[in-house]
């Protein structure tokens, strides 16, 4: 549900690329494409994150796997 709401952020600038003539279904199609992108792995990057954080408490080695996967997604985010 969150990537929703993280693709809904970017709604207005993608309304706003599509008045543009003769290429702005073009450019808001691009835009609202590289947007679920980043809301995927934004999303699911908050996701490991507060699972790997609650999971530190009772199994802490899952919790820490979870957490290196958080490490890996802050890390195609920011190389991105």
């Amino acid at each position: 549900m969150s990537v929703i709401g993280h693709v809904l952020l970017f709604s207005p600038i993608i309304a706003l690329l599509s008045w543009i003539p003769l290429v702005g279904h073009l450019l808001g199609a691009i835009f609202m494409f590289a947007a679920v992108v980043f809301a995927l792995l934004w999303a699911n990057t908050l996701h490991f994150l507060i699972m790997g954080i609650s999971w530190v408490v009772y199994r802490p080695l899952y919790g820490i796997m979870m957490l290196s996967l958080v490490g890996l997604g802050i890390a195609i985010i920011a190389l991105g």
